[in-house]
């Protein structure tokens, strides 16, 4: 494989490419062909995306105990 300093270097085309972050959960991800991809899965669009009754349920308890809410739905 070439890389991007020459033939030999250590540094390949595939190793400068970041991996995509997922914006609800944080883990890196691997792009299918999409470079605007911001979620890892279709469960983790739908849970940042929308409300459901387990993150109500959770950011409510985090508030009644003063305790820092991570995620928000937006």
């Amino acid at each position: 494989m070439t890389g991007i300093l020459g033939e030999n270097s250590i540094i390949s085309e595939t190793m400068m490419i970041p991996k995509p972050i997922c914006e609800y959960c944080g883990k890196g991800f691997k792009s299918k062909g999409n470079n605007e991809r911001k979620y890892c899965e279709h469960n983790c669009y739908t849970r940042d995306q929308f409300w459901w009754k387990e993150d109500v349920a959770e950011v409510s308890k985090k508030i009644i105990e003063f305790k820092k809410v991570n995620r928000l739905a937006k």
